[in-house]
């Protein structure tokens, strides 16, 4: 947590990579205009997405590629010829 000029106001005891990380700030001058960063542990932030992380989409993907390709080629077999 830092002030608006930057000067660091809290930082907790453990430190974890950026990977899960947002920040975020409270520019009303009641809030005193401070910036906050958070970072998730990274072993624990599939267990707080309902039904764990998303698959990748790489199958579904290369699928639709396939497909295009066959669409392509037979739509061009079937062009009329100039």
């Amino acid at each position: 947590m830092t002030d608006a000029g930057g000067v660091e106001l809290y930082r907790s005891p453990v430190q974890y990579t950026p990977l899960f990380a947002a920040r975020d700030s409270f520019e009303e001058p009641m809030m005193g205009r401070v910036q906050v960063q958070v970072a998730l542990r990274p072993d624990l932030a599939p267990k707080l997405v309902i039904g764990g992380m998303p698959r990748s989409n790489l199958p579904m993907l290369l699928s639709l590629f396939a497909l295009t390709a066959v669409l392509v080629v037979r739509a061009a077999a079937a062009a009329p010829r100039v």
